[in-house]
């Protein structure tokens, strides 16, 4: 089974791949593969950070907790603002609503969210107290035990897709 810090790993290399992908799939004009390919790089990153603290990450709510309470702790509100770029990314792989322009944009706002991620990622964990009930829910959501997803705290590495380029 993997420790925290290799499957952080595992998921830092698989986003970095996606974001690759998007990237190509931009450039040969294929923008529902290039948009869903960028959510993925942004879904990864946020799991190798998650892996790191122990956090839950198996959901987009997950995902969600993890910028939001990542954003109050290093006070960088600006997180949200990215990683809903991103989200909007994933529906417009379904509703193909964005023309290039508009998708260069967006993965531009993923690459600065996983630049911020991997600083974040690097860095010790600020000490933070919630100071709301809605911000002890967010915390509570990300920590606690849950007996469905514990099988997931063991997660062997090889269960996640291969990190090694498309040939």
């Amino acid at each position: 089974m993997a420790t925290p810090q290799e499957l952080s790993n595992r998921y830092l290399e698989l986003s970095r791949k996606y974001m690759r992908q998007a990237q190509e799939e931009l450039d040969r004009g294929d923008w529902s593969q290039a948009s869903e390919k960028a959510w993925g790089a942004v879904a990864e990153g946020v799991k190798s950070v998650s892996a790191l603290r122990g956090w839950n990450h198996k959901s987009h709510p997950l995902l969600e907790d993890a910028i939001t309470q990542l954003s109050m702790e290093f006070e960088t509100p600006s997180l949200i603002g990215l990683f809903d770029s991103a989200g909007v990314l994933h529906v417009n792989y379904y509703e193909h609503r964005f023309n290039d322009r508009v998708l260069h944009q967006r993965l531009e706002n993923c690459r600065e969210l996983l630049t911020q991620l991997d600083q974040i990622r690097s860095s010790p964990q600020r000490p933070y107290s919630p100071s709301t009930r809605e911000e002890q829910r967010i915390l509570d959501r990300l920590t606690r035990f849950r007996p469905e997803t514990a099988a997931d705290s063991t997660l062997d590495i090889e269960a996640l897709p291969p990190v090694e380029p498309d040939s």
